[in-house]
């Protein structure tokens, strides 16, 4: 028997959105204090781990309710299928620097930023936001929307932008 935070191995892929439920029947074991990566999940309160695999029971039971968290999720996860029509190359660094997610980035291109000292380009941090906010400022003035309106719809619009950056520190103090 265990309670509480556990983390959660599938060997197999699965299609589950933020607001999901899940039923899932695996292999439950404590976690040894050994390994950075084991250390790291006991910080984190994460004592036990579930390891299902291909042969194991999951039932998903998809959440109807609105949440702005769960909408800028898909949205996210929306940008990052258009950003698989473009060049691979590419593709890391847009979703870099536009989404803050380094993950699709070759180690061989992510060194190049490390080693020229120019990584923190790809953190998401209050130049972007200053940019986003600029952008923002003079699209919606072009349209002729009155100021307090376009302090509001940029306001709104940066709380979603941070639900889908994953509420990053560098952003929301931003």
């Amino acid at each position: 028997r265990a309670s509480g935070k556990a983390y959660v191995k599938f060997n197999k892929r699965i299609e589950i959105n933020y607001g999901d439920e899940l039923a899932i029947e695996g292999k439950l074991y404590a976690l040894k204090n050994q390994g950075y990566f084991n250390q790291r999940l006991i910080r984190q309160g994460i004592r036990s781990a579930l390891s299902v695999s291909r042969d194991d029971w999951i039932a998903i039971e998809k959440t109807n309710g609105f949440s702005l968290q769960k909408l800028s999720f898909r949205m996210r996860e929306k940008l990052k299928k258009r950003f698989d029509k473009v060049a691979s190359w590419s593709r890391g660094f847009l979703t870099a620097i536009i989404l803050g997610d380094r993950g699709g980035l070759s180690k061989e291109i992510y060194s190049v930023f490390k080693y020229t000292g120019t990584v923190h380009i790809l953190a998401i941090s209050g130049l972007h936001i200053g940019i986003i906010i600029f952008i923002l400022l003079v699209f919606l003035k072009a349209l002729r929307i009155k100021l307090k309106a376009r302090f509001l719809l940029t306001v709104i619009f940066l709380l979603f932008y941070s639900f889908m950056t994953g509420l990053r520190p560098s952003v929301v103090r931003a």
